[in-house]
């Protein structure tokens, strides 16, 4: 039988700390929440790996570590209303939904949307909308965002993009 909590702890002792994420929230809730429940069981193995997980083709989502880095930069106050660009199957939003005011996920590939979808209402998360629409496009109409974070590499940085931030706004790409 597997030990997600100990390969959770290890993942924190190995890769967060020595990585230099020192932000207590960020460490409680990537300890906290199991990321496992959030991820195919083909997958859930290499969980808490340094890996970024091959979903599809094209398509990875990033090793808990990076999502980490990303979100110490961010620096989250608690006010912020953010817009996460490519939600996979939702663990990344939901731990940054314990740091923010409001998430706003988009995912647009409709069967990873549904299990998404599946993955947050079995944790009662109130505040992340999670929306069906190309990565590229951002929403426009729920913005403006405080910040941005694309999990969805793209070739380049989308104009659309840069107008829904608000005015000093931050974008991780």
């Amino acid at each position: 039988m597997t030990n997600f909590n100990q390969m959770r702890n290890n993942m924190i002792l190995g890769q967060f700390l020595p990585g230099l994420i020192k932000n207590d929230k960020i460490l409680k809730y990537f300890n906290e929440i199991p990321r496992e429940k959030f991820l195919p069981e083909f997958c859930q193995a290499v969980a808490y790996s340094d890996l970024n997980i091959k979903i599809s083709n094209q398509r990875y989502i990033p090793s808990p570590f990076n999502t980490a880095k990303i979100f110490q930069e961010a620096n989250f106050l608690g006010g912020e209303v953010l817009l996460v660009i490519g939600a996979n199957y939702g663990y990344e939003v939901t731990v940054a939904s314990n740091m923010v005011d409001t998430v706003i996920a988009i995912e647009e590939d409709l069967s990873i949307k549904e299990e998404a979808d599946k993955n947050l209402k079995s944790f009662n998360i109130e505040n992340i909308i999670l929306i069906n629409n190309k990565h590229e496009k951002g929403y426009k109409k729920l913005g403006p965002y405080d910040t941005i974070i694309n999990l969805e590499p793209m070739d380049k940085v989308n104009q659309d993009l840069l107008e829904q931030l608000v005015d000093g706004g931050k974008l991780f790409y």
